[in-house]
């Protein structure tokens, strides 16, 4: 069984992985934005809604700027944490816009949320900021 937890700590290292091969500056993983992100991946995943949130960047500490966000939504699969963190990451990654964010220069902070629906699929929400 996948934990989420280990899948989303896989995430957060990937996309660390991918701004060093760009050569842009690592994210420090951010508490109050994985706590959006967590929420907001259970909620995809409880109502099978596949949108993003209405106003996330409201939740935010004041001085906080340039927060996109990222969703996905996968299959349930066979294989590991890693493998399954691996696939969301080249997901994203193979999206212009996604990627965009991912490698984003002025982005200092992300907040990785991962969840599973009871029919297996798995909902990740990535929450990118400034300060």
């Amino acid at each position: 069984m996948k934990s989420r937890e280990t899948v989303s700590a896989e995430v957060f290292r990937l996309v660390n992985v991918e701004r060093k091969k760009a050569g842009v500056s690592p994210l420090e993983r951010n508490s109050t934005s994985d706590r959006i992100a967590v929420d907001w991946s259970e909620t995809m995943a409880r109502t099978g809604d596949f949108m993003h949130r209405p106003n996330f960047t409201s939740q935010y500490p004041s001085g906080w700027h340039a927060a996109p966000g990222n969703i996905l939504m996968r299959s349930a699969g066979s294989g590991s944490a890693t493998g399954l963190a691996a696939a969301m990451v080249q997901q994203w990654m193979g999206s212009s816009r996604h990627r965009q964010n991912i490698l984003g220069a002025s982005y200092t902070d992300l907040g990785v949320g991962v969840a599973q629906s009871s029919k297996g699929s798995w909902y990740a929400t990535q929450n990118f900021a400034g300060h």
